[in-house]
Order: C-alpha cells, then sequence, then structure tokens
C-alpha cells in the first residue's frame, strides 16, 4: 500500500521535489535543528502583535481605568523564561564521567531494565529508566521524550521547566482568549447591539439572535482595525 501511494505521488510529483521534502522533512524532525523553536518564536510575536494591535485599543477604549498590560506581559515573560531554561537545559545526559551515579539512582527490575543492556552508540551498560535518543545522539536519565519545539530532550533535570512551560503557555492561551471575549463583550454592549431588534418581513420585532449579532460584531471589528 505505501509503495503504491508512493509510485502515485511520483507520478503527479517530480522526484526531485520528493526527495528534496523528505530532505527538508528529515531535518525537521529527525536532527537537531531551531526550525520549531523559530516557528514558536513566531506564532508568540503574532498572537501578541493582535492582542497590541485589535484587543488594546478596544479594552482602553471601554476601560479606562483598568491594566490591561500588566497580566499578558507577566505571563509571556514567565513563558519566555522558562522557554529558554527548557531549550537550554541539561536533561540528564548521561556520560562516561557521570555514568557511575546515574546507574546507582534506580535498580534494575530484571524484566524492563536489565544489566547486561549496552547502549550501541554510548558503548555503556544503560541505567535503569534511561533512553538513548536518536535525534540528540545520547542517552538520557529518565528520558521522556523529544521536544521538537525546544530542540532539547525532556528528562529528569529539565522536566520541571517543561511542566512550567506548558503551564505558562495554556494561561497564556486562556488570558489571551479572555481578553478577546471581553472586547468582543464590551463592543456589543457599548454599541447597544445586545438590545438591537431586528423587523421581520411582517412587521413584527424580535430581538437581535446570536448568529446577527456575531456577525455584526466582526463587520464592527474589521471596521475598527481598519
Amino acid at each position: 500500500m505505501k509503495n503504491t501511494i508512493s509510485k502515485g505521488l511520483l507520478f503527479f510529483i517530480p522526484k526531485s521535489v520528493v526527495d528534496w521534502s523528505s530532505k527538508i522533512f528529515h531535518y525537521v524532525y529527525f536532527q537537531r535543528n531551531p526550525t520549531m523553536q523559530i516557528v514558536f518564536g513566531t506564532l508568540v510575536l503574532c498572537g501578541h502583535a493582535i492582542v497590541v494591535i485589535d484587543i488594546f485599543p478596544i479594552l482602553y477604549g471601554i476601560y479606562h481605568d483598568d491594566n490591561h498590560v500588566l497580566v499578558p506581559m507577566l505571563l509571556l515573560f514567565l513563558n519566555l523564561l522558562a522557554f529558554y531554561k527548557l531549550c537550554n537545559a541539561d536533561p540528564g545526559e548521561i556520560t562516561q564521567n557521570n555514568h557511575a551515579l546515574f546507574i546507582s539512582i534506580y535498580a534494575f527490575d530484571g524484566v524492563l531494565y536489565k544489566k547486561k543492556t549496552v547502549c550501541k552508540t554510548c558503548n555503556f551498560v544503560k541505567p535503569a529508566r534511561s533512553k538513548h535518543c536518536s535525534i540528540c545522539n545520547r542517552c538520557v536519565h529518565r528520558f521522556d521524550h523529544h521536544c521538537v519545539w525546544t530542540n532539547n530532550c525532556i528528562g529528569a533535570l529539565n522536566n520541571h521547566y517543561f511542566i512550567a512551560f506548558l503551564l505558562t503557555l495554556i494561561m497564556m492561551c486562556l488570558n489571551g482568549f479572555y481578553m478577546a471575549l471581553r472586547s468582543i463583550i464590551a463592543i456589543a454592549h457599548f454599541s447597544g447591539m445586545v438590545h438591537a431588534m431586528i423587523m421581520e418581513s411582517d412587521g413584527k420585532m424580535i430581538p437581535v439572535s446570536l448568529s446577527a449579532l456575531v456577525q455584526n460584531m466582526e463587520l464592527h471589528m474589521v471596521i475598527h482595525s481598519s
């Protein structure tokens, strides 16, 4: 099936393009490189640019006395700090110099972790609960996974930074959603759209529907941003 699909793609796409795409894919996902770090930074930058350009003017235009900058900037700082630490922290790399220390931490259970299991790349007995990362080409103590977003392994010595990174990222996204929702609700109330009425074909006046309200607010946002 896989060969059939490959042959089908080669029928429509030049082989040189397929080979080039395969090399790019292999480089991004199977070699250490900063591609996804750059992607993450770009996404964060674009997201906060939208907040500064579109949301801040609305919130400060309606809620003059509130501080709308402190929370998003604080969360951004904490997230980038955790991201920086996670990208550069040692995940628990096992070398010939510290091998004796790591091999003494966990006992071999004889089932999943055996004393005679040797890492052929690092050329030493693999300590219990360690794993060799093929992307970083090193054994890592209590290896969890290789994170392409940070271009680093997640292991015993940097998993606290990973948790901090995830928590601050979630909080940053939730705060962005809250600010966007608050700005939309503020526009709806400030403009009086929530109390608007629509005349039907028979002349009967009914409250504006949710779909019509959303469409009107989207139009208002486009006009406001332009």
